[in-house]
């Protein structure tokens, strides 16, 4: 930082007005989350991730799990991203990081 440069703020500060313009939601209808599955696909898509489908759709077993938590970004009322959390306990072991890392992942559930 040269001197004298003020230092920077982030875009969630408070006189930034950003954070009165950001909504989180959990998702919870069909509906709902049907919007979710359809901004994956478009964000998919244009990524390359994957192919067009005529559903234009993407979800996965890990959506419907009973520790599951979708959450929508809203901006402006908009819809413009989404964080889906497994919540991962002795009971209810269903993400893709245990299927990934379960070795390592379950060993630390199983310390609870």
């Amino acid at each position: 930082m040269k001197a004298g440069a003020e230092p920077r703020t982030t875009l969630f500060a408070r006189e930034s007005g950003l954070s009165d313009r950001v909504e989180c939601r959990l998702m919870q209808t069909p509906e709902e989350k049907d919007a979710i599955y359809l901004l994956r696909y478009k964000a998919y898509l244009h990524g390359g991730v994957t192919a067009p489908a005529e559903s234009e759709r993407v979800c996965d077993h890990y959506d419907d799990a009973p520790n599951a938590y979708i959450t929508a970004i809203y901006v402006d009322g908009e819809l413009c991203s989404s964080i889906r959390l497994n919540v991962v306990t002795p009971d209810c072991r269903i993400s893709g990081s245990a299927d990934l890392f379960g070795d390592i992942l379950h060993f630390f559930v199983d310390q609870f």
